[in-house]
Order: structure tokens, then sequence, then C-alpha cells
């Protein structure tokens, strides 16, 4: 055998055992097993009585594999799994995935940390406190009565404002090739949702946020004449610079004006990151308002 192999586990004692007995057969004694194969006959007792401290050498397996009986109906990737062996090659390919999940991860985390920011800027700019929905107030901590789960990436509170809960989905692609999978299932979740629980959205705005003309224009061609009931929007962010390019209204009721369409004073904070500013924390006199007030 030519594969080249890695070894990566503990040996399984017992299947590979059961393996060795499989090649040997029934019509062969192990001296006559231990003949056929050139490997001694006690060493093969070891092997079949679970006696061995290590594993295998690669050799000891071809041998045995390539004297198996004619019934004998493994493959010698069973034989080398038992020995706790794998072929190299899978064991790169593992890796490069690993490290692809790694990266796409990072790339991930990486983006919506843009994203969040251009919204904190936007907010800033108007005037708004940067914090985000106190748990009591966080009505996604609770599921739907269709026992849904309402996906979101991040969130910001808005207190006094028509919408006060306003969530974010992040939306990734490639510049070549933007892949809309991951909005798709996330705007469909959020939308079968909507038509299920409306009020489940009642004092929320959900945005979808894209870093991609083409992909933000298909996801709102889609969904723009879509019997959607609550707050939803798509917002086209410039991930470079931090901020907020536009935002289209997707819901069929009438729009509610976001924060976003309103001017921004001369004198504006300058643009910041959250990691120079976020106010999450509340005074200890502060009192959050009961949901239900909020919402009515």
């Amino acid at each position: 055998m030519d594969t080249k192999i890695s070894q990566v586990f503990a040996v399984d004692r017992k299947r590979l055992s059961e393996l060795v007995m499989k090649a040997k057969g029934t019509e062969r004694t192990m001296a006559q097993f231990a003949t056929d194969t050139g490997i001694s006959a006690p060493t093969l007792s070891r092997i079949v009585n679970g006696k061995i401290n290590n594993a295998l050498s690669q050799d000891l397996l071809t041998k045995i594999y390539d004297a198996r009986c004619e019934s004998a109906d493994f493959s010698y990737g069973s034989l080398l799994a038992a020995n706790g062996m794998v072929d190299t090659a899978m064991v790169d390919r593992g890796q490069d995935y690993v490290q692809k999940l790694f990266s796409k991860r990072d790339e991930g985390r990486q983006l919506e940390r843009h994203m969040k920011n251009a919204i904190m800027n936007a907010l800033l700019d108007r005037g708004f406190a940067v914090q985000s929905i106190p748990d009591n107030l966080n009505t996604r901590k609770r599921r739907p009565s269709n026992g849904m789960q309402a996906p979101y990436d991040f969130d910001f509170y808005l207190p006094g404002e028509q919408l006060p809960l306003w969530y974010f989905e992040t939306v990734g692609g490639t510049k070549s090739l933007p892949q809309s999978g991951r909005a798709t299932i996330s705007a469909n979740q959020l939308f079968l949702i909507d038509a299920w629980d409306p009020y489940y959205f009642r004092g929320q705005k959900t945005s979808f946020l894209f870093q991609y003309r083409l992909l933000y224009e298909q996801f709102v061609e889609r969904y723009r004449n879509a019997p959607i009931q609550n707050a939803f929007s798509a917002i086209l962010i410039d991930i470079d610079a931090e901020r907020v390019i536009e935002e289209t209204w997707l819901s069929t009721r009438p729009e509610i004006p976001s924060v976003l369409s309103l001017p921004i004073p001369d004198e504006v904070v300058e643009n910041v990151s959250e990691d120079d500013y976020f106010e999450d924390e509340f005074e200890e006199d502060f009192e959050c308002p009961d949901i239900r007030e909020l919402l009515t």
C-alpha cells in the first residue's frame, strides 16, 4: 500500500483484534496465517488478545491486509482506523477545513464589528446615546408562539422612540459573488414569525445590514413587496468608513421614519468604535419602564 498515513487516535484493540481474526479466516490456523503474513505467531496472538501497548506499524498492517482470506469483507482504511491511523491527505483536508472555518468566523466577527461601529456612529451623529437593550425589555429573550428563534447579531435601545428596540442582522458575501443564503434563511425565519405571531415584534425594528450594493439590492427586490406586517429594513454600510449609506423600508405597513433619516447637527461626535464608547451600563438608580407601558 502506498497510502501515507498519520497516527491520530489511540488504538481500538477490540476492533483491531476482530479485523485480524477476519483476515485470518476460519480455514487457517494462527501458525498458517503467520506464515502467510510473514509476522510471527506470538505477535499475531498478542494483537488478537489485545496485549499490544502501541500502535502497529503500517508495514504490519499491510502484511495482514494483503494476506487476508477471500471472505474478509473490510477495507484497508478500516484496519488503519482500528489502529488509530488515518490517511494523511484526509488529515490535511481536515486541518484546511478547520483553518477556513476559523478564518470565516473571524471575518464574520470583523464584519459585524465594522457594521456595529457604523450604526453607533450614525446614532451618535444624531445625538442618541449608545446602549444595548436592557434584559428586562429584550423581547427576543423569549421565543414567539411558533417556537422558532428570532435571530439577530446585536441590538440598540432608543428610549422615547416609537420603535425603541432595534435589532440588527449582518449579512456577509463577497464582492465578486455575493452569497445570499444566510440572509434568505434569517429573513424567511423572521418573516414567518411576523406572519404567525405579529404581536411578537411590537415595539421592535429589525434591520439587515449589507456591505455590498448588489446583495443589498437583490434582497430589497426580493422582499420589498412581501406581506410584512412589522418594522423591517435593509441598510447598506460602508464598512471601510464605518458609515451608513442608505436604508430601505421593507414592511407593507406605513413607514415609520427612521432615526437615520434625521439631520446631522453641524457639530457631531467624531467617529468612534466599540472599544472607545459603549453605554451598556445603567446608573444604579435608573429604573427601566415596564415593557407593557412601553409598547402601548
